[in-house]
This record gives structure tokens, C-alpha cells and sequence, in this order.
């Protein structure tokens, strides 16, 4: 988990009842370390392993050896159905299933530890890497990743019937490739997919599987 930003208030009153306050923050971390996680990318081909490389740190930066982590791979699926609100409209109702797929242990060296991981379906997953500190405070990270593939995934479902497009980086140079997961929630279905800047300077109809 983060550190959280902690408040220290003091008000001093006067016989006079004139009041001075002051007020002062500080870091307060959750542990005596954290971890750090970094798969080697965020779009993953199904059937392919995923390397993960694993590092513990103090609040200072200061590489931490011989902490024992544990990560998890977890999948996440969502659950929809259609309820009947008043005046017979229907409104989506969706819920979120997370699974542990697999689980690794290993202890932090002097350089990152890599683990691997093999996700068997497509879908959204996220790594949960948790410890304890010498104190007894329980630290923990997560960092998620997408698995590509052609197998049905039940993406969340909304009422105003928006699709959400996730890119492969945040940027791209002049003449790159973007790859684009179209998070459809229907098996199958036509869609019209256009390239803008100012402008519709590109469009077609793609068959969504």
C-alpha cells in the first residue's frame, strides 16, 4: 500500500481569547519497505509467459535483500445482468470476480528477482505482491496487465453502451504501430472504427470477435 500524508494541528488561546494555530505534514510510510513489480509488458499474447522482475526498497531507496514477497496472479471477471428499474427501463448491474490463477514466493537480492507467470485465458489480470515488515506491517503492491486472445472475454457492461479502448503505451513517434484492445462485451458484433485528429482522416468496419 501507499504512504499516506499525516496532519499535525495545534491552536493556542490567550487569556484575551486571541487564538494562534499552526499546522505541519509529514510521510508517514506504511512499512519499513516497499516492493516494486515490472512485467516485461502490459499486452501479453495468450499462451505466451510472462516474466515479472521483483525488488524491495526502503523509503530512502536503499535496495533491501532477503525479504521474503509473495505474488499472486489474479484474474479479474466481470458479472452482468440487466435489472428492471421504474417505468420498465432496465439499467445493467455488474459485478467484479476476482480468481487467484497462480502464486509465486521468492526473496529479494540485490538486483530484481525474476518470477514467471502463464495466464491461460484472455482478459484483464493484475499481480498482487505482498510481505511483512519486521514490525508486522503487512506492505503490498499491485500493477495489472491485459492478455490478448480469441476466446470470449465479459468485459463490464455499462448503461450509456460506451466500449473502452486501451492503447499499448501512452505515446507513439511518427510511423509507430499502436495496438488498441477493444474492450467489447458482445461476442460478436460490427464495428465502425475511425482514425481522427481535427478530422476523420481514416475509417472502416472491422468484424469484432
Amino acid at each position: 500500500k501507499d504512504s499516506i500524508l499525516a496532519s499535525l494541528e495545534a491552536t493556542a488561546s490567550s487569556p484575551s481569547r486571541r487564538t494562534i494555530a499552526n499546522r505541519i505534514q509529514t510521510l508517514v510510510h506504511r512499512g519499513e519497505f516497499y516492493i516494486g513489480l515490472k512485467p516485461a509488458t502490459t499486452f501479453l499474447e495468450k499462451g505466451r509467459p510472462l516474466d515479472v522482475q521483483v525488488l524491495a526498497a526502503d523509503p530512502k531507496g536503499a535496495v533491501q535483500s532477503g525479504r521474503k514477497v509473495r505474488v499472486s496472479l489474479v484474474r479479474r471477471d466481470w458479472r452482468s445482468v440487466r435489472k428492471a428499474g421504474l417505468g420498465g427501463r432496465y439499467r445493467w448491474l455488474t459485478e467484479h470476480e476476482d480468481t487467484e490463477v497462480s502464486s509465486r514466493e521468492t526473496r529479494t537480492a540485490a538486483g530484481p528477482e525474476t518470477l514467471t507467470f502463464s495466464p491461460d485465458k484472455s482478459g484483464f489480470y493484475f499481480l498482487l505482491a505482498s510481505s511483512v515488515d519486521a514490525l508486522g506491517n503487512p506492505i503490498s503492491t499491485t500493477t495489472s496487465f491485459y492478455v490478448t486472445g480469441d476466446d470470449y472475454v465479459p468485459w463490464e457492461r455499462r448503461d450509456d453502451d460506451s466500449i473502452e479502448l486501451v492503447a499499448d503505451a501512452d505515446g507513439y513517434r511518427p510511423g509507430a504501430e499502436a495496438r488498441i484492445l477493444v474492450k467489447s462485451p458482445f461476442e460478436k458484433a460490427r464495428a465502425l472504427v475511425t482514425v481522427e485528429r481535427e478530422l476523420v482522416l481514416e475509417s472502416r468496419v472491422v468484424e469484432i470477435d
